[in-house]
């Protein structure tokens, strides 16, 4: 994590996940939007993956330096996949993300 990025790595929830590409939604606190970028070349290809694995998402907060004191962060994105059917379907995907500064270890 660098000042202009922060890495989040997750367990995806269904078979058949898609990470985000382009651009996503992120909340800080709850109370300020801002759109930031996915950086692909950081991140975990977009997928499909299967259930239960640890994939890694990438953002690029560039001019956004109020994100490094937000408690909250909430990264939205809205993806399509594959239906039982066969149909697409739209479905909203939210992570909640605790912002916690890194811990160093008792000597």
């Amino acid at each position: 994590m660098t000042r202009d990025t922060v890495t989040i790595e997750f367990e995806t929830p269904f078979q058949g996940f898609l990470l985000p590409d382009g651009e996503v939604n992120l909340w800080l606190d709850g109370k300020t939007w801002r759109v930031v970028s996915v950086v692909t070349d950081q991140s975990t290809p977009p997928g499909p993956h299967a259930a239960g694995l640890v994939v890694r998402l990438t953002l690029r907060l560039d001019g956004h330096p109020e994100w490094a004191q937000a408690a909250r962060l909430e990264v939205r994105w809205l993806a399509q996949e594959s239906g039982s059917s066969g149909k697409r379907l739209g479905r909203q995907f939210v992570l909640n993300v605790t912002n916690a500064a890194p811990t160093s270890s008792p000597r």
